[in-house]
Parts: structure tokens; sequence; C-alpha cells
């Protein structure tokens, strides 16, 4: 379900007998569900991973037997277009000791077949590809060990888990050690790991959110209402329906290839698909398909000729933006029990100049008196950067306008110039492949500049006014 709080965790802390940590960490390892941390035991010893040195020296062989291997010039165009493709390999049960021997052993066999040329580069490739995943198995588990506490008989291990899944860690433990092994759950504090937690619809949204920075544990999690706005803020910027569909289908195609590829590359293409479909949105809103080489009826109106409501809408739009910022945090700091004086401030202001904006009427000026009072209250010593930071963010909302009526004379622009060649057959030819050419120069410089901007509005004008703070990524 979606939320705008990270997902609930519990601590759990856990002991269990030496002989059965394999087994523990195992399967812990292949549920993924837990945040290995250090237990709160300062009086016992740090567990000691015998295995260590032998692991990190398989991973640096598979490495340097991954770049004798290479890879051919198709794979390589692949991955620049699409990200680098990676393998599934199911996370082996088997005891540490028993992986590496095997792991060591076809090593050994992989080498010599790069030696002798008797076997395909591509498949000795693919083959390293799966042992090197399977030892970054082995080295997350042996991380996880190194994080428990040991006396002479037993380890001690702590991990974070959502609630809802707390008993089926307690299961998985139980199981694994034979039931030999307690265990003790309390409520997450601040320090807590921060896991987003999204399904499957919101999940791609996640990749904004965190690279702008996860919020901490008991922070406002901005991902639900990121993926209703960036893709609505796309599409006003790239309001095309001919452009937008063949964004959808592009992304829609680079998601298909890349399914099984790392999470990263995933989300972005799905996060495209949605802009591609706000684009199409947008597009039959303002009549705009192609430019205009394909005549449809505007659902709205057409920006061309309505360029002043344009810009009035795109700053109403940023101040309804910023406002749903400032009232989040707003509730979260009456629920922490802060006086949001900051955020009070800030909507007493915006919302009295945009009616000014529409209206004229000096009284919405003397109305924005009370919010500057506020914020040179709360903030004397930034009180002159905080107003004219108000107004650069307001007026920051203009670009979604500005870029899309600047989209619409350049797409109109090479919609007449197709329309206007000579009707020979070599004009026709050079005008399709000019205008293609142009076309698609247009498309993918359109997508970029808009999706950077689409970005901008949110990091800056929207993450800032929930006042985030870091956390750490549950793992």
């Amino acid at each position: 379900m979606a939320s705008f709080r990270p997902a609930r965790l519990v601590k759990v802390h856990c002991t269990f007998p030496k002989n059965a940590a394999d087994s523990v960490l195992a399967a812990l390892q292949q549920a993924g569900i837990a945040h290995v941390t250090e237990p709160d035991d300062a009086g016992l010893e740090p567990a000691a991973a015998s295995e260590r040195p032998r692991l990190d020296g398989l991973i640096v062989k598979a490495s340097h037997l991954l770049s004798l291997a290479g890879e051919g010039r198709h794979s390589r165009l692949l991955d620049r277009m699409f990200g680098a493709r990676t393998l599934e390999v199911k996370m082996s049960g088997h005891a540490i000791g028993q992986v590496l021997a095997s792991a060591e052993q076809e090593l050994g066999r992989l080498e010599q077949q790069l030696a002798s040329g008797k076997a395909a580069r591509q498949s000795v490739r693919h083959r390293l590809l799966q042992v090197r995943e399977e030892l970054g198995n082995i080295d997350a588990r042996l991380t996880a060990l190194e994080q428990c506490r040991s006396t002479d008989y037993f380890y001690r291990m702590a991990f974070w888990v959502e609630q809802s899944k707390l008993a089926k860690a307690e299961n998985i433990i139980l199981s694994a050690a034979g039931k030999r092994a307690t265990i003790e759950a309390e409520d997450a504090q601040d320090d807590a790991p921060t896991l987003l937690g999204h399904g499957r619809w919101l999940k791609p949204f996640e990749l904004l959110t965190s690279l702008y920075g996860l919020p901490k544990y008991n922070d406002i999690d901005p991902t639900l209402i990121t993926a209703i706005s960036f893709p609505l803020l796309f599409g006003l910027m790239f309001p095309d329906a001919g452009y937008g569909l063949i964004l959808t289908m592009v992304s829609l195609f680079a998601y298909l290839h890349t399914t099984k590829n790392d999470g990263t590359q995933r989300s972005l293409n799905v996060v495209l698909l949605y802009c591609g479909l706000a684009s199409i949105a947008s597009g039959l809103a303002f009549g705009e398909f192609f430019g205009g080489l394909v005549q449809i009826h505007a659902l709205a109106f057409e920006p061309a000729n309505n360029i002043m409501l344009l810009m009035y809408m795109s700053v109403t739009i940023g101040i309804v933006h910023m406002s749903i910022g400032l009232l989040s945090k707003l509730i979260d700091s009456v629920a922490k029990k802060r006086f949001p004086a900051r955020q009070i401030g800030w909507l007493v202001i915006i919302w009295p100049l945009l009616l000014y904006g529409f209206s004229g009427s000096g009284f919405y000026l003397y109305a924005t008196v009370p919010g500057l009072l506020l914020l040179l209250a709360s903030q004397r010593s930034e009180f002159i950067e905080d107003f004219m930071s108000i107004i650069s963010n307001v007026f920051s909302y203009l670009r979604i306008g500005i870029i899309a009526v600047t989209h619409i004379f350049i797409a109109r622009l090479l919609a007449d110039f197709l329309l206007g060649i000579p009707l020979t057959p070599v004009g026709i030819a050079l005008g399709v492949l000019v205008f293609t050419l142009a076309a698609l120069g247009n498309f993918v410089l359109s997508v970029f500049i808009v999706f950077i901007q689409s970005l901008r509005l949110h990091w800056l004008e929207f993450f800032s006014k929930l006042q985030l703070d870091r956390g750490q990524p549950f793992r």
C-alpha cells in the first residue's frame, strides 16, 4: 500500500549455535527480507570470517578472467543503449566452504578454456558472470557474519525487518537453526534504515527519490506524490501526442529488453514510459500531434494561441506543487510537536501572490504581511534569502510554459518543412530524410531537457520544502 512514510520496521536480536550460522545466514539471504546490523552487545567479540581471504582472491581472479574474455561489439552497443546485462543466479544454500571450492574449481577450468581457445569466448564470459554473481552472494553472507557477535558456542545477530514480515523471519531462523535459537524483537527507532517499500506501480519512482537522497526512517517519503507530479510536469513541457507515442514505444521496448537487468535501468525505463503516456495526454489536450502534421482538435486549448494562459497555468501548477510539499512538512512538524512557522509563512505568502497575479488587487499584497512576519520571526538571519527563494521558486515554474511553447514551435517548423517539400521523387526523398533526422534530434534533445527540468523542479522546488534528512538505505 502506498504511504507517505517509509516502511515500518522492527529490530530483531537472535542467538543461535555457531554450527547453524551458514544455514541461518543462507536462509535469510535467500528470503531477502533482512538488513543485518551490529548487535548492541559491546561485551562480545566480533565474529571472524575465516573464508574472507579465500573469497577475496577468487573475486579478483573472476574479474581478471572476465577482462580477458572481453565482449563483442554488439554487446557493448546494447549495453550503452539499455544498460549492461546481468545474470540472475539462484542463491546457494550450501555451506560457504563448499561453494568456494566449487567456484575455485570452475574458475580453473574456465581459465584453461580461455588459454587454449577451444571454447567460445561468449560462453566462457557467460559462465564467468554466473560465478562472479555466486561469489558476490557469498561476499554478502560473509559481511553479515562479520557483523555478528561471538561467544565460544553461539553467534549473536541483529537485523531490521518489515513489521509485516517479522513472523516469516522468525520461522526462517527457527527452521534453519533446528529450533535452537532465541529471538527478540523491538520497535524501530530513528536510527533504523530506510525502506521505501512501494508496490510495483510506484517502485520505479523510488529511483528519483533515492537519487536525491533517501529520507530518514521517521521522515516523509515523497515517492507517491512524485509518481503523480513528475509525469504530469514532463507531459506539460513535452505536449505532443505523436512524440509521446514514440517515447512510450521506445521506453516499452527498452523495458522489455532490460527486464532482467539492474533495477536502476529498469526503473528509468518505466518512468519514461509513464512520461510518454503523460505527453500523449497533454498532446491531445493541446491539439498537438507531430507539430500539426496530423491535425487533431484540442480538448483544452492551443498553447501557441494562448501563451499568457499557459504561463498563468504554469505558475498555478507550481504553487500547488510547492504547497503540497509545504503542507506535508507542516503536518509532519505538527505530528512531531514542532511549530511549523516556516511552512505557514510560505503558504501565507505564495497564495496571495498568485491571487494578486490573477486579480491585480492590492489587497492580496497586504495579505502577505503575516507570512513575512512569520518568516522574519522564525528565520531572522535568513529572512532575505528565504524571501528571495520564494520569488525564485514561483517564477521557476514558468519554465513549464516556456519549454512547452518552444517544443511546439520547433515541431511545427519541422512539420511545415515536410509539408512544403517539392512533390518530386528527389524532393520527397530528400525532404523525408531531412525531416526524419531533424525530428529525431528534436525528440532526443527534448526528452533529455524536459526530463532534467522536471527533475530540477522536484529536487530544488519540491523536495526542498520537505526539508528531508538523509537516511541509510535498507539492504
